[in-house]
């Protein structure tokens, strides 16, 4: 399947400055845009995020903890600033707007990468098969003639990884991107007919009879659905990427 997209609208430019704090100092911050996540931020530092002028929603996670949720709206070619601190490292971080920043600490798009993320005329294509991951097992005995019931939950992040190539990401700048990336998950999303946001729990409730068997496996699953992002102005040009699209958990009787 085929998926195009195209986009003439200006961008705009988050622009978020993360307070120096002893808390978490050693570790960065998750950063999401409009649900997705994007660049994570360091300590005392400051990052740009390049997006579609219009209505945002960010918020910043570090392990259990969440910000507040600020709604924003940035207007074509304007620069938003955004302030992350800490109030207390038990309450986690929070964001709010900040007083103007210096013009010296980002350099706004330029207009030939604004262009050229304009003029670029995105082919998805998404691979019908979908590639199964173990990445954790578990095993569990049961007494003969014993039936035993498991409840067992995961929560799993809607991962999008992108392998750039250095030919073609030198192409575009950072925040560009992270836009590519927001783009082509929400046409994914659009494809697969739901939302995704960005970290999902799923449960299950197994049944193990020790008739049947003496010992079972639990292997969690992660199903990444693959794909490639074609670049029709760079003949040739194809960049491979995998979305992780949901977690299943499979149950083998060992005999």
């Amino acid at each position: 399947m085929e998926i195009e997209t195209r986009s003439n609208q200006q961008l705009a430019t988050i622009l978020l400055k993360r307070e120096a704090h002893w808390s978490y100092s050693l570790r960065s911050f998750r950063v999401y845009i409009d649900e997705h996540e994007v660049r994570r931020i360091a300590n005392d530092k400051t990052e740009p995020y390049h997006v579609l002028a219009g209505l945002h929603s960010v918020q910043i996670k570090i392990d259990f903890y969440s910000s507040n949720l600020l709604q924003i709206n940035v207007l074509p070619g304007e620069t938003l600033s955004l302030c992350c601190t800490i109030q207390s490292w038990l309450q986690g971080p929070y964001l709010e707007f900040c007083s103007p920043l210096s013009a010296s600490l980002i350099s706004p798009p330029s207009k030939a990468a604004q262009k050229n993320f304009q003029n670029t005329n995105l082919q998805v294509v998404l691979d019908p098969k979908l590639e199964p991951i173990s990445v954790v097992t578990e095993d569990i005995q049961v007494p003969l003639g014993v039936i035993i019931k498991v409840t067992r939950s995961r929560t799993f992040e809607h991962t999008l990884d992108l392998n750039w190539n250095d030919e073609l990401g030198g192409q575009f700048e950072v925040g560009l991107k992270d836009l590519i990336s927001a783009s082509i998950q929400k046409k994914i999303e659009r494809q697969q007919g739901r939302g995704y946001k960005e970290s999902e729990t799923v449960s299950y409730e197994i049944e193990l009879n020790g008739t049947t068997a003496a010992k079972y496996q639990l292997i969690w699953t992660d199903i990444w659905q693959q794909g490639t992002v074609q670049f029709p102005e760079n003949k040739g040009s194809v960049i491979p990427f995998r979305f992780r699209e949901r977690a299943e958990l499979e149950v083998r009787a060992v005999k």
